[in-house]
């Protein structure tokens, strides 16, 4: 999928800071960006700060979390004209209901 430079650099970095994560947090997440074992570990609490330090510096005044981004990201795909079955693929359902919690429809 096509990003800007920006995000290339930043997706560089998150991937950077994963591998240094121990083997048996990343065991229970393979395929995610962000590594998780049922708790915030150390890693987790470093890219989320990060997060938050870069919404800062954009000027966002609302609190931004990861799974809020996810839903941005949902709802921007489909304003850009990406199938919902295909935007159901990216962000891993089953099932297509989900997909459509996670976007914002609105008419144009």
């Amino acid at each position: 999928m096509p990003v800007d430079e920006e995000t290339q650099r930043i997706v560089a970095r998150i991937l950077e800071l994963r591998s240094l994560a121990p083997a048996t947090c990343l065991a229970k997440s393979p395929r995610l960006l962000l590594p998780r074992r049922g708790q915030w570990g150390p890693l987790y609490a470093i890219l989320y700060q990060a997060l938050i330090d870069a919404a800062q510096r954009a000027g966002c005044t609302s609190r931004i979390t990861p799974h809020r981004l996810r839903h941005t990201y949902a709802s921007e795909m489909l304003r850009l004209g990406v199938s919902l079955p295909a935007l159901m693929q990216l962000l891993g359902h089953k099932d297509i209901r989900m997909t459509l919690r996670y976007v914002e429809v609105t008419e144009t």
